[in-house]
């Protein structure tokens, strides 16, 4: 049994914050995701208990850098202007 698709859900938009910050480090994104309210539940993390571990991090986002979800999410939203 692995994690709730919702879990996954808000992993995938703090993919897409850490290129839209251009957050170097899966670390970086993680502090953030901590210390602004705003930006831990516009990913989907209520609590900051919430916030996966940076390990559970750096496994998503490489599933997601494997599967170029950075350009899809990129192409989805040109095509909405």
């Amino acid at each position: 049994m692995g994690r709730k698709l919702l879990s996954r859900e808000a992993i995938a938009r703090a993919y897409v914050a850490k290129a839209a910050y251009n957050h170097p480090l899966t670390r970086t994104t993680i502090h953030d995701l901590s210390t602004t309210p705003n930006l831990r539940r516009i990913c989907g993390f209520e609590r900051i208990a919430d916030i996966p571990s940076e390990s559970t991090f750096s496994r998503a986002f490489a599933e997601f850098a494997a599967s170029d979800l950075g350009a899809k999410v990129h192409e989805a939203l040109v095509e909405d202007c």
